[in-house]
């Protein structure tokens, strides 16, 4: 979808521990948005942010919310506030949104 964010999600999937310390959306939010910050400040890149976003509405979308929310929000409503079910949520709707993006 996008080599700079497959470059983190990648390892960050496969070793959550050793990134965001346990299986958190919260915590997975708070390193992505630090990561984004640090690309945008380097290379004055918005285009990771706009993939999110479009996960975002993608999410919204799916789950026929209205009003603006963030995609871990949007998790974690899907979840009862359950932070590990919405991180490993995350990860299943990430898939599926790749899998749709790569096809348009």
């Amino acid at each position: 979808m996008n080599e700079q964010l497959d470059i983190i999600l990648t390892p960050l999937r496969q070793r959550p521990a050793m990134y965001i310390g346990r299986y958190s959306i919260i915590r997975l939010r708070a390193f992505l948005d630090g990561y984004f910050e640090a690309i945008r400040l380097r290379d004055h890149n918005p285009h990771l942010m706009r993939t999110m976003s479009g996960f975002t509405s993608w999410l919204a979308s799916k789950y026929c919310i209205t009003g603006v929310l963030g995609w871990d929000t949007i998790l974690l409503r899907q979840t009862n506030d359950d932070d590990e079910a919405a991180f490993h949520l995350f990860w299943e709707k990430w898939d599926e949104y790749c899998r749709e993006k790569d096809t348009d």
